[in-house]
C-alpha cells in the first residue's frame, strides 16, 4: 500500500469517525439532568412526589427536581407565576381563581384526590355543628380552598359565608395558634393542622368535615406558555409520577414510610390520614364539573373581579399526561 493511499484512508476513517460523533451527539440524551422545581405547600398530598424523589424516579426519567416549600397552596401558585418555580402543587381551587383574574395558567394533571379539610371549632363558644358558625369568628387562608369548603358547607346547611367573620391565616401554623389561644372561635385547616390542635385542646373542640364528599382534586399546575413550550419534559415528569403511582400501590407500608420520614409524622397519623388519599395521575371531567363550580361560587360571592364564567377546560392541558397515560384522561 502507498503512502497516500493510506493516509487517504486514514482522513477517511477520522471523517467517518467525526460524523457518528456528531450523529451520536444528535440523537443521544444529555447526560446531565434537566433541572425543574415545583412549589409544595409541605403536607400528605404531595406523597408521590416524595416517593419519585426518594425512589429516584426522577433520576431515572433525566430530571433533578427540586421541591420548593411555601406555607400554603395559594403562595406556590403566585410564586409560580413569579418564576420562582416553573410548576405548582395545590387544589384545583387556585387554578380557577387565577383563571378567574386572568392569569394564563395551566394544568397538567392531578395527583391526589382527597377528603382532608376539616372544621376545628371550639366547644366552649357553643359550636357543635356546622351551623352553630353563624356569628363566630373563623381562620383560614383567605381567597383559598379552604373558604369555598366553608362557604359550601354551610350554603348546604342553610346559612352562608357572609354570616360568620373570616380571619386570614398565613399559614397552618397561624390557624392552630389563633384557636389555641382563643382568639377565634374556629379554623379550617387540613387534617394534620386539626388533629395537632385537637391534642392540644382535647374535648374543648369538635372536628367536622369541611368538604361534604366533594373531592379536592390536587394539581400540578404551570405558566401556560411554559407548560406549551416544555412537553417533553412534563412527560418525563409525569412518568416518573406513574411510577411512583405503581410503586405505591404496589408498596404501600414503603410509601408511608417514606412520607413518615420526610414530614415527621408519626405512625399513628399515617394510618389516620392515608385512608383520605387517592394517589394517582388523572385528567378526568369530574375535575371541570367542581372548577365550574368553585368558579360560580367565587363569582357569586364577589371574591373575583370576574362577572362571567369562562372556559375552564382551556386551563387544563392534557397533552403530557395522554402521552404517558392516556387512560388516566377523559376530559370532554
Amino acid at each position: 500500500m502507498s503512502r497516500h493511499l493510506a493516509s487517504g484512508l486514514v482522513a477517511v476513517a477520522l471523517v467517518t469517525l467525526a460524523i457518528a460523533g456528531a450523529w451520536a451527539a444528535i440523537s443521544m440524551p444529555s447526560a446531565r439532568p434537566e433541572e425543574i422545581t415545583i412549589g409544595v405547600p409541605p403536607g400528605d398530598s404531595a406523597a408521590l412526589l416524595y416517593v419519585a424523589a426518594d425512589r429516584g424516579f426522577f433520576a431515572g426519567n433525566g430530571l433533578n427536581v427540586t421541591l420548593r416549600y411555601y406555607n400554603v397552596s395559594s403562595q406556590a401558585v403566585t410564586g409560580m407565576e413569579r418564576g420562582e418555580a416553573d410548576l405548582a402543587h395545590s387544589p384545583e381551587f387556585s387554578v380557577v381563581a387565577d383563571v378567574l383574574e386572568g392569569r394564563n395558567i395551566s394544568a397538567i394533571a392531578c395527583i391526589d384526590r382527597v377528603q382532608g379539610y376539616y372544621i376545628v371549632a371550639r366547644r366552649d363558644r357553643g359550636i357543635t355543628t356546622i351551623p352553630d358558625l353563624a356569628g363566630k369568628t373563623v381562620g383560614l387562608p383567605r381567597s383559598s380552598a379552604a373558604e369555598f369548603y366553608l362557604g359550601r358547607s354551610l350554603d348546604l346547611r342553610g346559612s352562608s359565608i357572609g354570616n360568620v367573620a373570616l380571619v386570614d391565616t398565613p399559614s397552618p401554623q397561624a390557624a392552630v395558634d389563633l384557636i389555641v389561644n382563643g382568639s377565634v372561635d374556629a379554623v379550617v385547616t387540613s387534617q394534620r393542622y386539626a388533629a395537632t390542635i385537637e391534642k392540644a385542646l382535647g374535648d374543648t373542640v369538635v372536628v367536622l368535615p369541611a368538604q361534604s364528599d366533594q373531592p379536592a382534586y390536587v394539581v400540578l399546575s404551570g405558566r401556560a406558555d411554559w407548560v406549551a413550550g416544555h412537553t417533553k419534559t412534563i412527560e418525563r415528569l409525569l412518568a416518573a409520577l406513574d411510577r411512583a403511582e405503581q410503586y405505591t400501590v404496589a408498596n404501600p407500608a414503603d410509601a408511608k414510610a417514606i412520607v413518615k420520614d420526610r414530614m415527621g409524622y408519626d405512625d399513628a397519623y399515617v394510618e389516620q390520614m392515608w385512608p383520605g388519599h387517592q394517589f394517582g395521575l388523572s385528567l378526568d371531567q369530574s375535575l371541570l364539573i367542581a372548577m365550574n363550580d368553585e368558579a360560580r361560587w367565587m363569582i357569586e360571592n364577589n371574591l373575583t373581579s370576574a362577572t362571567s364564567l369562562p372556559s375552564l377546560r382551556d386551563s387544563v392541558n392534557t397533552t403530557a399526561l395522554k402521552g404517558v397515560r392516556p387512560d388516566a384522561v377523559n376530559v370532554l
